[in-house]
Order: structure tokens, then sequence, then C-alpha cells
């Protein structure tokens, strides 16, 4: 087992036991390494200060099934992930089209910095939702 590998499973055990197969491959690797000794002591001292400063949340006994009733009557959530592009493209191609029967520009000139503009903004909307979501999945 590398350090990487026990460090995760340190983490998991603190939030529920090993199994017997886990527990030895643990101890094995404790018994050998110093740093994922001390990371073990030092997250169980953290474990044991928070549990004790900040007790358990109790919770009603219907309250999951409550939240997911919530959940399905959630509008939100039956929004398809590509509406913001979709929004985007939309609001992007109706101001050029406005744009292109005011003077003093040509008509080719306004669509092509249009499309321009469109596929630029629209590259950093997806560069900032991907930066976002890979935030989120790290949380």
């Amino acid at each position: 087992m590398d350090c990487t590998a026990a460090r995760e499973i340190i983490l998991d055990a603190l939030l529920e036991p090993l199994d017997a197969a886990q527990r030895q491959s643990m101890e094995g690797h404790l018994a050998d390494c110093e740093t994922c000794r001390r990371f073990a002591a030092v997250q169980q001292a953290l474990d044991a200060r928070l549990s004790v400063a900040l007790p358990a949340v109790r919770v009603c006994s219907g309250f999951r099934k409550s939240l997911k009733q919530r959940m399905r009557r959630d509008p939100l959530s039956a929004w398809p992930d590509f509406l913001p592009e979709l929004a985007h493209l939309g609001g992007c191609s109706v101001a050029t089209g406005l744009v292109v029967f005011l003077p003093p520009l040509p008509p080719v000139s306004v669509i092509l910095a249009g499309a321009a503009f469109t596929t630029l903004t629209l590259f950093l909307q997806a560069v900032v939702r991907g930066t976002l979501e890979g935030l989120a999945g790290d949380a």
C-alpha cells in the first residue's frame, strides 16, 4: 500500500469502520511508515476535537423522504445542462441581427464580428463552467 492510498483509508476510517482486510493492510503500512502514523494521529485528534466542538446534527425521521419529494418537484432540476449555452447563442444572435440594420457598418462586417464575438465568449463560458465544475467536484 502506498501513502496516498493509506491516507485515503485513514480518512475513510473516520467515517465508517474498516473491514478486516483494510485494517490489516493499514496496520502493516502504519508499522513501517512514520509519516502516515503522524498523519493518522493528527486526523484522529482533529476528528475528536471537532466531534466535541460540533455535535452531530439530528434530523427528524421523515427528513430524507421529504427532501427526496422536494427534489422531484424542483423544476430547475428538469432544465437541461446546455441551457446557458443556448441562452448565450440566442442572445448573441439577436444582438447581431439587430445591429445589422443599424448604419454605418456593412451587414457582412457586423455578422462576421458577431460570429467571432459569439464564438469567443462561448469558449470563455465553457472554460469558466469547466473550472467551476472542477472546483465543485474537488469539494
